[in-house]
């Protein structure tokens, strides 16, 4: 082991596995079953076999979610966003399967200028969904065979405000996760996203 100040909110709030703080309050979390991905650093987990048979909880409710994780105490207090429909365009977005499940996150405090942190979920096709994260070393992600799974990720520096943002991809099987985050630390979050889904 998921934001809105206009689009730019949750492009930032979209980052992955590896980042740094944000802020609280309670928002009700969004109807529609969707979700997005994590920065700050998540320890590495053992790779492992991607078929392997899998029971798939997969995530209807935001709170849920995140409930009693500790990798979340950094953003779990904050308030929550109505996801933009449709949901942002990302690696995941050409191996979607339009009749699956999809469940999108977003923290964001209003008050905030760019921090924030969303998770994402999609049922995806897993041949096109591994296309799909081919492509990212391309584009500056380092991809590792993690957590019986597929993950890539990429953290870099916001440059106006010279926060950290990360953007991290997980496949495994028909499950697609992507977590963003901007100036929201979590450790482990990747992790223990999967542990609750799987």
């Amino acid at each position: 082991m998921a934001y809105k100040g206009a689009v730019a909110g949750v492009i930032a709030v979209a980052a992955v596995i590896l980042i740094a703080g944000c802020t609280a309050t309670t928002t009700p979390p969004p109807t529609k079953t969707t979700s997005r991905a994590d920065p700050a650093p998540s320890a590495t987990a053992p790779t492992g076999d991607a078929s392997s048979p899998a029971t798939v909880m997969f995530p209807t409710d935001c709170k849920a979610l995140i409930a009693g994780l500790a990798s979340a105490t950094s953003f779990a207090t904050t308030p929550l966003e109505s996801p933009p429909r449709p949901a942002p365009t990302s690696a995941l977005t050409p191996a979607i399967v339009k009749s699956g499940k999809s469940l999108l996150c977003i923290w964001r405090d209003p008050r905030a200028d760019i921090s924030g942190i969303s998770i994402e979920f999609e049922t995806v096709a897993p041949a096109a969904a591994a296309t799909g994260l081919r492509a990212l070393p391309a584009k500056g992600f380092t991809c590792a065979g993690v957590l019986s799974g597929q993950r890539c990720q990429k953290i870099s520096t916001e440059p106006e405000h010279g926060t950290q943002v990360g953007d991290t991809y997980f496949v495994r099987g028909a499950t697609g996760i992507r977590i963003q985050q901007t100036n929201v630390p979590t450790k482990g979050l990747l992790e223990d996203v999967v542990g609750r889904v799987f």
